[in-house]
């Protein structure tokens, strides 16, 4: 994982960011408690899961953020799920 810096959301923030296979929410048993996980067909690079926390703490448990993009380390990045 590396460090992303968040922004256009309030204040900057760092955030811990996971590069993972799709298969990786299956493998732990989670599902996305709003939007979608990753799928075999995503492979865009610009693309996020977002965790319960950030999602509550930075956006207000928005659900209307799902599909929308967010800006890390500069790069616009579409939410695909929580």
């Amino acid at each position: 994982g590396y460090t992303a810096s968040l922004t256009g959301a309030g204040d900057p923030e760092s955030v811990q960011v996971q590069g993972v296979s799709p298969g990786v929410f299956a493998l732990l048993g989670v599902s996305a408690h709003a939007g979608r996980t990753l799928q075999p067909e995503d492979r865009d690079e610009h693309i996020a899961v977002l965790s319960h926390d950030l999602w509550m703490r930075k956006f207000g448990g928005d659900p209307g953020l799902i599909g929308k993009p967010i800006v890390l380390s500069g790069n616009a990045t579409v939410v695909l799920g929580v």
